[in-house]
């Protein structure tokens, strides 16, 4: 997997929500308890993206188009600005979690309406 300069457009980031998992694990042990272990520090996240009606425009249905065309679906990862977090604009390295489903032409935006992206670790 390699990753991708490019980024979604600022109007699709800025309606993301943001969702954060842990990956707790709970385990067996061989006297019958069980033990709970956290695979990371911090959690991971993710973000749906949806595209309201205010800024469903050829270009940013072009850019996303594209920028999914580049990243070769879930393959590669890119920039993603979450701003939903408490500095206000921190840079996170995402791919795309769903499949991107474009059911019309470009004149039709409303066939667009929601992604979801998952936070990469390296």
């Amino acid at each position: 997997m390699a990753h991708i300069n490019s980024t979604l457009p600022e109007q699709i980031e800025l309606g993301a929500v943001r969702r954060e998992r842990w990956g707790t694990e709970i385990v067996t042990t061989d006297g019958g308890h069980e033990v709970r272990n956290n695979r990371w520090a911090t959690p991971l996240r993710t973000y749906d993206v949806s595209f309201p009606p205010a800024v469903r425009t050829d270009p940013v249905y072009l850019a996303v188009i594209e920028l999914y065309a580049e990243a070769e679906g879930s393959l590669h990862s890119f920039d993603f600005t979450d701003w939903t977090d408490e500095t206000g604009g921190t840079v996170v390295k995402v791919r795309f979690d769903t499949p991107l489903e474009i059911v019309g032409l470009a004149t039709h935006l409303d066939q667009i309406e929601n992604m979801t992206l998952v936070e990469v670790r390296q």
